[in-house]
């Protein structure tokens, strides 16, 4: 673990789509332990072929989140949904689908319909580094049109040996109390070597909100006061092993098991339109249990000084369990309907995969070719008062979807300060959708994904990056079914029907940015632009007919995307304060999608700004890092049209998060980190404001979301 003295700093670089090692040079710097976590990351991004950000482990749990996705706030271009939501990444502000998630290089299966993982299932402790991958590769799953989140975890690095404990607690204001244990270990014996990591965790969210609606008048027509508190239990276990066969080759095995239980507690407490006198109130305890397990086995032979072949398997299996038990009272608090319901979703992924690398001089070759076989069911049941009803419809299908891909890149060092790296992958993927009923629709598509990255060393330490590819995004599992998910109908709330008619989007893209190191790379300025051009983009349209709201995914025509991204840390050392790191970074991101009706909109829900600034300070004397973040996403203001020939007009608040911590090294083998995090409380607040053909208002609904301060230590020993 890196401490106040002088320590030597051996980055191992995964490239962006693979479990690759790459160990740099050493370098000796005098630096506290996050500066030396920022170097590590610096000289990763430097050496990549393509534009990506790096952000270490110690970078990430400097503030003490016990979930990925909270720490993931403070990270380049990285927002969520909602003010207490981290499960679902928006990469450049765009909505979640866009962004690719991928561990240690790789899908993981999860109960998420979108095709994506909840990142609160990662607990930061056993993440070794988190690459933001802004072009893509050829090697790299074709989807992630915002960009890539690959997460490597402590078992995807090679690792000192040592063995590390840690032990945490803390508390979420007005929820209740919070913990863990995350232990690792490292070692060898002979030619096998080993990362044996684990952890256990309890943490808490609430994501209550308070919704008052209004005709158009502006008088009020009722209120509804929906209680959601959350309590997690995980448990996730990451062992690796590796073993070097000698002229046999290299042999890897990484099994790992993910455990999440929730527990939520859904109180719905609606009013009349005085605000005050409630009507029937509902009280459901919901359990969700999700399990995903599982292995990564690879074997590498060297064919000769200059040609590699690798053979790989990846096997997963993941299910889903949500039960519910909910009673309704009347407004005398009499019992006036008992309901229990229960979800089942069945995951299993299985990808083999040979990839053959040539070294030819200036030409790194590699060849790839390999299969995603997935199976994704859903089904449910339900009992009211007693009695057995009929399932959902539109929650009782059966996908299977083949993705068979095959890739080729060249990485060209043209000249010393010049590197090409072209490629190009094909995919094509056979899906068979079989719904409620029995009826399975097939259907086979075949996409060309070229991609094309060039960095370029203007001067020593600065490189300019330019990135051009396509990506794909194909459509939600859960929304190809034409059934309706009743809801409550209102603008805020509207009814949900699928569309098996969505058609995947295609999305070229592309990257132009420049990179400067200074300070023996603890410091770097960053500004990257970025275009995106969508074809057929699907989004969630809200019409309005026979009284009720209702959103349907649809091709609603093209779209486009564009911005600017910034970051920067900056060292004090020049001004004369030695001790202090001034470090931020933004996005600003414009947005238009062309709707039915004609004329344009922004996409829905997308913010155009994200930021971050902190300071760290070190206060060598007691060898402490004190650090501050403040993190702002703008307010949202969008209009859409309605089938109905009005609009929706819809505004969401800024959201400010202020966090403190501190991280004092105790002993050389022991250190204490404490942290205040969501400082300023603020409420969110959004309002939805729903207009006739001429103008007129016809409702409008005002929402307000909580927000909660925490508080945790977590006491680390190394041995």
């Amino acid at each position: 673990m890196p401490s106040y003295a002088d320590v030597s700093i051996a980055a191992d670089d995964s490239k962006a789509d693979t479990d690759e090692t790459l160990i740099l040079s050493p370098l000796l710097v005098n630096a506290g332990p996050i500066e030396s976590s920022a170097q590590r990351a610096a000289q990763i991004k430097a050496s990549a072929p393509n534009a990506i950000e790096v952000i270490d482990g110690q970078q990430l749990q400097q503030f003490n989140e016990q979930s990925l996705g909270d720490a993931l706030r403070r990270v380049p271009s990285i927002t969520f949904d909602g003010a207490n939501r981290a499960r679902e990444i928006r990469l450049r502000g765009l909505p979640g689908e866009y962004t690719q998630v991928l561990v240690n290089g790789r899908p993981l299966i999860d109960g998420e319909s979108r095709r994506n993982f909840e990142v609160d299932r990662i607990p930061t402790g056993l993440v070794e580094r988190v690459e933001v991958i802004r072009s893509p590769r050829a090697g790299q799953d074709g989807a992630g049109a915002a960009g890539t989140i690959n997460i490597v975890l402590k078992s995807g690095a090679e690792l000192p040996p040592e063995t590390q404990v840690t032990l945490g607690g803390g508390y979420l204001e007005d929820n209740g109390n919070q913990g863990e244990i995350t232990v690792s270990s490292t070692g060898s014996v002979g030619r096998l070597s080993y990362t044996l990591a684990g952890s256990a965790q309890q943490f808490r969210r609430n994501e209550s909100k308070f919704v008052t609606n209004y005709d158009g008048a502006g008088a009020p027509t009722g209120a509804a006061d929906g209680v959601n508190e959350r309590r997690f239990e995980q448990t996730n276990l990451i062992p690796a092993f590796l073993a070097d066969l000698e002229d046999a080759g290299r042999v890897s095995f990484k099994p790992f098991y993910l455990w999440t239980k929730e527990y939520r507690d859904d109180i719905g407490t609606p009013y009349n339109a005085d605000l005050v006198t409630p009507g029937r109130v509902t009280d459901e305890d919901r359990e969700r249990v999700r399990e995903t397990y599982g292995f990564n086995a690879g074997w590498e032979f060297d064919l000769d000084d200059a040609s590699q072949l690798a053979l790989g398997l990846d096997w997963q299996k993941g299910k889903t369990d949500t039960a519910r038990d909910e009673i309704r009272y009347n407004t005398n608090g009499t019992i006036n309907r008992t309901r229990q319901r229960g979800e089942r979703i069945d995951m299993r992924s299985v990808r083999p995969e040979m990839v053959l690398s040539l070294d030819r001089g200036a030409h790194d070759l590699s060849f790839g070719a390999g299969a995603r076989l997935q199976k994704h069911e859903e089904n449910n049941w339900e009992i009211t008062n007693g009695v057995l009803q009929a399932p959902r419809a539109d929650r009782i299908f059966e996908i299977e979807e083949d993705i068979v891909f095959t890739f080729a890149e060249d990485v060209w060092q043209a000249a010393s300060d010049l590197t090409v790296t072209g490629g190009i992958r094909m995919e094509q993927s056979k899906t068979a959708t079989t719904d409620f009923f029995g009826a399975t629709t097939s259907g086979r598509e075949t996409f060309a994904l070229p991609s094309l990255n060039v960095v370029y060393e203007v001067v020593d330490k600065t490189d300019l990056r330019v990135g051009v590819a396509r990506t794909l995004r194909r459509p939600d599992l859960r929304k190809l079914s034409p059934a309706v998910e009743t809801r409550a109908g209102t603008a805020a709330d509207p009814d949900v029907q699928g569309n098996p008619d969505q058609a995947p989007e295609s999305i070229w893209g592309a990257d132009a940015g420049i990179d400067h190191y200074f300070a023996d790379d603890r410091g770097s300025v960053s500004l990257n632009f970025f275009g995106r051009l969508f074809t057929d983009k699907i989004e969630n349209v809200t019409t309005f007919g026979g009284g009720r709201f209702v959103s349907t995914p649809q091709n609603v025509g093209d779209g486009r995307a564009g911005g600017i991204e910034l970051s920067a840390r900056l060292p004090l050392g020049f001004a004369g304060f030695d001790d202090f790191t001034l470090w931020g970074n933004g996005v600003f991101t414009k947005t238009s999608v062309d709707e039915p009706g004609g004329g344009s909109r922004p996409f829905l829900d997308q913010p155009d700004a994200v930021g971050n600034i902190g300071l760290d300070y070190a206060f060598t004397p007691l060898r402490t890092v004190i650090g501050v973040a403040l993190n702002h996403t703008v307010s949202v203001d969008q209009t859409q049209s309605l089938a109905s020939g009005g609009r929706l007009e819809q505004s969401i608040g800024s959201r400010t998060r202020l966090d403190l911590s501190s991280r004092t090294e105790i002993t050389p083998n022991a250190i204490l980190t404490l942290s205040a995090t969501n400082l300023l409380g603020e409420t969110e607040k959004r309002v939805d404001q729903q207009f006739d053909a001429g103008g007129a208002p016809v409702s409008s609904a005002q929402t307000t979301e909580e927000t909660y301060r925490g508080f945790f230590a977590r006491l680390t020993w190394v041995f």
